[in-house]
């Protein structure tokens, strides 16, 4: 079994090296429109070290309850855009 803390910082290890690769996959193909995204690149990293700071405050089962909410919600779109999309 893996720990809470662990597979939560796998995950988010796993998620910033895709969502990396597909931005510079857009920004060297000149699709990111700089106006919208400089707010959203700006507030990432103090969003980030705030998370961090609070996931070490917040009790492992807190934890294991938002990360179940999180992965059924990602299932739930994932299903529905699924039976959405057009073939």
């Amino acid at each position: 079994k893996i720990p809470t803390r662990i597979a939560i910082g796998s995950n988010l290890a796993i998620v910033f090296l895709s969502t990396l690769a597909a931005f510079l996959g857009k920004a060297l193909t000149s699709q990111i429109a700089w106006p919208l995204a400089l707010p959203i690149l700006l507030t990432v990293v103090p969003a980030a070290y705030l998370g961090a700071s609070l996931s070490r405050r917040v009790p492992v089962d807190t934890l294991r309850l938002i990360l179940g909410i999180c992965i059924a919600l990602a299932a739930v779109r994932i299903g529905a855009a699924a039976f959405t999309a057009s073939p």
